[in-house]
């Protein structure tokens, strides 16, 4: 099953620049600075100085909310437009990427929780980068993806999203127990208890749905056209 939870993490454009020839990838992260963790404002990434961006804003003005159900798995979706990228999640796992994306060396931990996009073996002309995510078990809490990118040859921006753990099971079960005591008893019905608050009560079987059946996926999708239109 493969929830339509697909995310465009962001829709980011990086110019294929050098500075005096010497070329600068998303992957150096780990193959020169062997860091195995998300790269935050302040670190040197890229041969450049890294900032925070933000999405928290753009999200929030579209309804942008929602939540993973525990082994569940996603496909994540990075618009691009001539760009390298480095994608961290903090729980789960990553896995098929597209096209270009690489892992990070065996000897480092992170395996599997990193991929990046760039340089010659990436197909940096890509309209969308895509991989596949499976979320981590139950009790894991909150996942934070980490997207980093460069805008021309410059400081590389950072942005950071929070996914919430939801129920492993979003329907309401009603069984019907008939007893065997008198032939007047009639079947008692009981009904399990109540979802907390924003849960569904219908059962999804479906393999795929429509983005904007997701708020936060509709507001990753239209986060692109926010960027775009220098919003």
């Amino acid at each position: 099953v493969w929830p339509a939870m697909s995310a465009v993490l962001a829709r980011l454009a990086l110019a294929a620049a050098t500075v005096a020839r010497v070329d600068a990838h998303a992957t150096f992260w780990w193959t020169r600075g062997g860091v195995c963790r998300p790269p935050a404002a302040g670190d040197r990434m890229m041969g450049n100085p890294t900032t925070a961006g933000s999405m928290t804003n753009q999200l929030a003005l579209l309804g942008a909310e929602g939540v993973y159900s525990p082994g569940s798995q996603h496909i994540l979706r990075i618009s691009t437009a001539m760009s390298e990228h480095l994608l961290f999640a903090s729980s789960g796992s990553l896995s098929q990427p597209s096209v270009g994306g690489t892992s990070p060396p065996s000897d480092l931990a992170c395996q599997g929780l990193t991929i990046a996009w760039g340089g010659a073996e990436a197909a940096v002309i890509a309209r969308e980068r895509t991989v596949t995510w499976t979320a981590p078990a139950a009790g894991s809490g909150a996942v934070n993806f980490t997207l980093a990118m460069a805008g021309q040859y410059g400081p590389v921006t950072v942005y950071t999203y929070g996914v919430g753990e939801g129920p492993e099971t979003n329907f309401t079960m009603v069984t019907e127990a008939p007893t065997t005591t008198t032939a007047e008893t009639t079947p008692e019905t009981t009904t399990a208890a109540a979802p907390g608050p924003g849960v569904s009560t219908t059962s999804d079987t479906s393999a795929s749905r429509d983005f904007v059946g997701f708020p936060w996926i509709a507001g990753f999708l239209a986060l692109g056209g926010l960027m775009a239109a220098g919003l």
